[in-house]
This record gives C-alpha cells, sequence and structure tokens, in this order.
C-alpha cells in the first residue's frame, strides 16, 4: 500500500511539473483580444489571423502576428543621430524608419506566444514580446555591432595611412554597414569622444574631398593645332597623389578607354589615339569613380544614398585651332616666268573652301612651296608638245618636311610650244587636286 501511495505522488508530481503548451481554443465566440486589441506598457504585442481556406494558415498567422508585433517597436531618431548632422530629407529618414522596422521583424527574438483561437473558418494568434526584454537584446547588438565597427574604422585609418585608398574606404564602409540598424540613436565607443558613425561618415567625406588633381604636363585649358599633329604623343596625364584609385573617362577623343586606374606613381595616365579635326572643342573628363568603390565594398544601396557625395571631377579642355597656310610659288613655262601662278591659284582657292586661312610666312604653321616648269615635246602637224613637271612641298614652323609629291610628264598640246606649257598647266590642275592637294588634306586630318 506505501508503494501504490509512493507511485502516484510521484505521478501527480510528475503531471504538476511537465511542460505547458497553450493550446489552441476552439470556439463560436472569439477571445476578447481577437476583439478588442490589449494595451500594455510592458509589452510590445502581436495579434493575427489567417483563413483556413490557405493550406498554410499557421504559418501566416503566425508571420502576421509577429510584423504586427514588430510594428509597435517605434524608431525615434535621436538628436545626436547622424541623421541631424547629414541633410537627406525627410523621405529619407522615413525610408531609414522602415528600413529598422523591416530588419527587426527579421530578427525578432524573445517574444512568446500568449494565446491563439480558431473556429471552423479563422485562425488567430496573440504574441507578446517584453519591452525591458528586447531593450536589453538591442542593447547587447548594438554593443556588438559597436566593437565590430571600431575594428574596421581602424582598419580603414591604417590602410590610409599606408596611402592605400580603396581599402581604407572598403573598411570604413563596412563600419558603417555594422552600424546601420542603430544609427538612430548615439553609437559611442569608449575610445572616441563622437559617435563612431560620425567619425565613420566623416572619414569617407573627407577621402572623397582629398582627391585632388594636378595637371602634370601642359595646361588644364589648351589651344593647339592638332591638324598635322601627332596627337597619340599628346599625354593627358594628371597627378593625384593616390595609387590604384578608378577613374571614368569621358573623351571626345576617340580610343580612349572608358575606366584607368592611378598608376604607383599616384598618375591618371590617358592617351588619345584619334581625333575628329573638324570639332572645335575636344576634353577628357576624370572622375572619381566613388559609385565603383562603393559596390565594391558592398555598399547597400541605403547607404549608397547616405554617401552620395557631389561628383569628384577634373576636366582639361583642347579648343582646337586650324593651323594658318603660308604659299608660295615659282612656276615657269619653257623655263621663264608666267604672268599667272595657275597651281598657286588652284592651292589657295580649295585650302580656302576648305575653311583655312592663308597667311604671311611669318604667321604659317605650315609653309608649302610649289616649283613647277614645262620642256618642249614634240611636233606633230604644226602641233607643238609641252611637259609640265612640279613639286610640292610642305614644311612646319620648324622647316622640317612633312609632305611631298613631285609629278613629271604632263603633257599640254597647242599650236606651239608656249602655248602648250599653258595648256599643261590647265590639263593638269584636275590630277594636282586629286593627287597632290586632296593628299595633303587627309594627311592633315590624321587620315
Amino acid at each position: 500500500m506505501r508503494c501504490l501511495s509512493v507511485l502516484l505522488f510521484v505521478f501527480i508530481l510528475a503531471s504538476c511539473t511537465g511542460p505547458k503548451n497553450v493550446t489552441v481554443a476552439e470556439s463560436p465566440t472569439s477571445p476578447e483580444w481577437a476583439t478588442s486589441r490589449p494595451i500594455s506598457a510592458d509589452y510590445y504585442i502581436g495579434i493575427a489571423k489567417s483563413s483556413k481556406s490557405n493550406a498554410d494558415y499557421q504559418s501566416v498567422a503566425k508571420q502576421n502576428a509577429l510584423v504586427d508585433l514588430s510594428s509597435e517597436i517605434s524608431v525615434k531618431l535621436s538628436s545626436e543621430s547622424i541623421f541631424h548632422q547629414v541633410d537627406k530629407g525627410d523621405s529619407y529618414r522615413e525610408d531609414y524608419q522602415s528600413l529598422i522596422q523591416i530588419e527587426s521583424h527579421k530578427n525578432l527574438e524573445g517574444y512568446t506566444l500568449v494565446a491563439s483561437w480558431e473556429n471552423d473558418k479563422e485562425y488567430w494568434l496573440y504574441y507578446q514580446l517584453s519591452k525591458t526584454e528586447w531593450a536589453r537584446i538591442r542593447a547587447e547588438r548594438k554593443q556588438k555591432a559597436i566593437d565590430e565597427a571600431y575594428t574596421y574604422y581602424q582598419l580603414a585609418e591604417k590602410y590610409l595611412v599606408e596611402e592605400n585608398t580603396v581599402s581604407s574606404i572598403h573598411y570604413a564602409v563596412k563600419a558603417l554597414d555594422a552600424l546601420k540598424l542603430y544609427m538612430n540613436e548615439p553609437l559611442m565607443h569608449t575610445e572616441l569622444e563622437y559617435p563612431l558613425d560620425v567619425y565613420c561618415f566623416q572619414f569617407l567625406a573627407e577621402v572623397h574631398s582629398s582627391i585632388i588633381y594636378e595637371v602634370d604636363e601642359g595646361a588644364q585649358h589648351r589651344e593647339v593645332v592638332l591638324m598635322g599633329s601627332d596627337i597619340s604623343l599628346e599625354p593627358f596625364d594628371v597627378y593625384i597623389g593616390k595609387a590604384n584609385v578608378p577613374f571614368k573617362i569621358r573623351s571626345s577623343f576617340k580610343g580612349v578607354p572608358n575606366q584607368v586606374l592611378s598608376n604607383d606613381d599616384g598618375f591618371v595616365k590617358v592617351r588619345a589615339q584619334e581625333m575628329d579635326v573638324y570639332r572645335k572643342n575636344h576634353f577628357v573628363s576624370f572622375t572619381l569613380d566613388w559609385d565603383g568603390m562603393l559596390k565594391e565594398a558592398n555598399a547597400s544601396p541605403w547607404l549608397n544614398t547616405l554617401l552620395d557625395f557631389p561628383e569628384n571631377s577634373f576636366k582639361i579642355t583642347v579648343n582646337t585651332l586650324w593651323p594658318k597656310i603660308a604659299i608660295s610659288s615659282e612656276e615657269l613655262n619653257l623655263g621663264e616666268s608666267m604672268s599667272q601662278s595657275i597651281l598657286l591659284n588652284e592651292t589657295r582657292n580649295y585650302l580656302n573652301e576648305k575653311g583655312f586661312d592663308i597667311v604671311d610666312e611669318s604667321e604659317a604653321d605650315f609653309f608649302i612651296s610649289i616649283s613647277a616648269n614645262t620642256n618642249q615635246g614634240l611636233t606633230n602637224r604644226r602641233m607643238h608638245t609641252a611637259m609640265l613637271e612640279y613639286e610640292f612641298v610642305v614644311k612646319d614652323s620648324s622647316g622640317k618636311i612633312i609632305y611631298q609629291q613631285q609629278e613629271r610628264a604632263l603633257k599640254g598640246i597647242q599650236a606651239s610650244f608656249s602655248t602648250a606649257g599653258i595648256n599643261a598647266y590647265e590639263r593638269s590642275l584636275d590630277e594636282f587636286k586629286w593627287d597632290v592637294l586632296r593628299p595633303f588634306l587627309k594627311y592633315l586630318e590624321g587620315k
């Protein structure tokens, strides 16, 4: 009998101390918490229902109840938060508050199921989360984020001292990313005087603005004669003093890459390969590829907006000048001077039509000299022939020959050798224009 009493006592004790599960009440009358939402100073509350027509109605109800609970966790922006130092507008602050609420829902913990209820059509759940418990959880998470971010911030400073700009940006972004869920309040670290996120933001702003441009050779705004010059030798080199920094390049010149890294000596080097010589204004624009570096650091869209600084760029302009050309000729017919300079006039007219200025030799970028003469040919049935020979030479301002053409045995036929010589000049004009002047213009165009 005594043994039976002991066994009965153990059974009753086990029944009283075993796990207690919240049971689902099923009745036609909904509970008061489903019809009149409870109000609590100590708990965040989440209540939601789901239609039983949904095969996964229990999961849907839980999801909605937790969304309802997290919506009660208000996000207030402290007057000491970064939002009062960086003015991005009301919509940006509202987006941040939405971000915090979404992330809070994803990472909810410490909540408990208070009750549930169902009938034949609906399923209800009631959750609550202690405000004190949530404050403790969030404080622990916040401190962990601050410690992690401070480590990244120290790395950012270290790499900046080592002149590794890209890595310093990378770790400063990682520091802000670690802090992003807590920026609505001061983020103090024991080693710092001001909030850590403010230090990180100012660090990135200063790195962004620290890119200073200095033209290595020539002026930032240039006037040059592009025609007839070897522009591939004209450098567009800018000194920034930092290695391996990416830049986006825009240019009116052809063959220029879209992106360039500064080299180990801190130079951003660009070479132009082709150009439109008839374009009056050329340029090469260097823009710090800030977005590319943020992307490389895996910055979130929200951080991208926070770090959207004004474009840091530098532009070299080239106003193109057409070369001024001087022309002289010695045109002889049978060794005698002629009253008109046929080839000179043809050259002058052709270049004037193309837009070139014909000037005195003292002002010229290029000097054209033409020497021509005719020689007697054969006589046939009272008709005389004369043969024209000429040389077309172009020199630059230094006296270097840059272009040269010679033509021989251009025939003229007339009743006398003298008139045959004039005829040889006149008959040569089409070939002179096609074989000499046109190729010279192509040379000037760099083709």
